[in-house]
């Protein structure tokens, strides 16, 4: 490998994991909205006690984080 190609290969990773954090900033963002909305509907419609909702849907959706 020359000298050349080892600042392209660190400029290419690096924006490679600039764009992952990128990534996965946007899902965790999405994914928080759309449990928020989730959320407010089964309040809504009387889903159980205060905060039984959030404990149930915590319970049935997977962590990401």
């Amino acid at each position: 490998m020359s000298s050349r190609e080892d600042p392209l290969r660190q400029f290419e990773t690096g924006r490679i994991q600039h764009l992952r954090e990128e990534r996965l900033g946007i899902q965790k963002k999405t994914f928080t909205k759309w449990m928020n909305s989730f959320l407010v509907k089964v309040r809504r419609r009387g889903g159980g006690g205060g905060g039984s909702s959030l404990h149930l849907a915590c319970l049935v959706v997977p962590s990401f984080f």
